[in-house]
């Protein structure tokens, strides 16, 4: 059951039949009993997932191989076919078919009946060979390939579109910071005249030969006088905030990033520890105001997991009433959080099943953390 390889089951064969002690029949002898042990273990595989072959999840498995006329290939070959880019399409290309394979029930299929082996053999000769090549199989050889490769697909595109979420996010970070340091630079090259001028303040103030009393007069008059400190007020910008303006650089692309992160939050549910329980609410929140439809963030909405680099922007948005400002800067909080979280393992994304699927998850947190082996304060329910 671990192997299928025939050459590698006859020199498996002969190493026994060596260390057994035991005369070695013929080359067509050891053949033979290869073939058979082959045989042996497709019967059995199919005996031990017999329980699944269902009359619809067999119809559901032909389904497959038929070309859909809506994609122009078979199903099979859509769920084999990975993304080229980590685009907002390409994300929502992959929710898509985590949600077919969910209709299917592929993420509650229970395939540790095999061994890991023979499961991952399956799964790879059933990606490889061609949908005509599939059908021509008998259904005791077909539909064990077809079951194990949905299987594993179920697996293969939830970890693509997590890894797609933290790609697509990221690009538009690195983006934003691009940009930020653009900003920075043209608005050194704009201050040098008041650059300038802070330099020839200090050298009048820092003159100990220079009496205080004279020190107003040279700034207002000969030394510098009253139209460079004028042009200097006009040409003032308002502080920089603590991050220099990355996170209002990331702003600019906040429409791109609601293209399939709403899909992503609805389809994929995360847990963690401790540390991050302010963040999986705020997370969950989030998945809400998605849904209903809501764009004012409530005011017991979670912030402790805002970085103190950030903080400034949801204060000010506070400060001024602005209820589309804190929804923007608190959302994009969130979304990086989480992808921070995810790459420090803080936050993971919960067990395959019965988490991935929508409207069956636990309604407790110590279900959410249970599920991904991780432990949750209690506290307000994540679901």
């Amino acid at each position: 059951m671990e192997h299928d390889s025939p050459t590698l089951l006859f020199r498996l064969a002969c190493e026994y039949l060596i260390s057994a002690r035991v005369i070695r029949p013929g080359p067509e002898t050891v053949v033979r009993r290869v073939a058979h042990a082959r045989m042996r273990a497709q019967r059995e595989t199919y005996d031990r997932l017999a329980r699944e072959f269902t009359p619809q999840r067999c119809k559901e498995l032909d389904a497959l191989l038929v070309v859909d006329p809506s994609i122009e290939m078979s199903r099979l070959r859509w769920l084999s076919t990975g993304p080229v880019e980590a685009s907002a399409t390409a994300v929502k290309a992959e929710v898509e078919k985590l949600v077919f394979l969910r209709n299917l029930g592929a993420d509650e299929l229970d395939m540790s009946v095999l061994p890991a082996e023979r499961r991952r053999f399956l799964a790879t000769v059933g990606r490889r060979l061609t949908g005509q090549a599939l059908e021509r199989r008998d259904p005791q050889r077909r539909y064990p390939f077809l079951l194990t490769g949905l299987a594993q697909s179920a697996t293969d595109v939830l970890d693509e579109v997590v890894q797609l979420f933290d790609q697509a996010i990221s690009a538009r970070s690195s983006k934003a910071e691009r940009r930020m340091r653009d900003e920075l630079a043209e608005r050194g090259k704009a201050g040098e005249d008041r650059q300038g001028l802070l330099d020839d303040l200090l050298a009048i103030v820092c003159d100990l030969q220079i009496p205080d009393e004279e020190i107003g007069g040279l700034i207002r008059g000969d030394r510098i006088g009253w139209e460079r400190l004028r042009a200097a007020v006009a040409q003032a910008k308002p502080r920089l905030p603590r991050d220099h303006g990355h996170l209002a650089a990331l702003d600019s692309s906040y429409s791109y990033l609601r293209q399939f992160t709403p899909q992503v939050l609805s389809t994929v549910r995360f847990a963690g520890g401790t540390a991050a329980t302010e963040l999986l609410i705020g997370v969950h929140m989030l998945r809400e105001l998605n849904a209903t439809g809501t764009r004012k963030v409530p005011d017991d909405a979670p912030t402790g997991f805002v970085p103190t680099k950030w903080r400034g922007y949801l204060d000010e948005a506070r400060k001024t009433g602005s209820t589309t400002a804190y929804r923007h800067y608190w959302e994009l909080c969130v979304l990086l959080g989480l992808r921070d979280g995810l790459r420090q393992r803080g936050c993971v994304r919960a067990g395959v099943a019965p988490l991935r699927r929508p409207g069956r998850v636990p309604a407790d947190p110590a279900g959410v953390g249970a599920a991904a082996r991780r432990v949750l304060s209690p506290g307000r329910q994540i679901r």
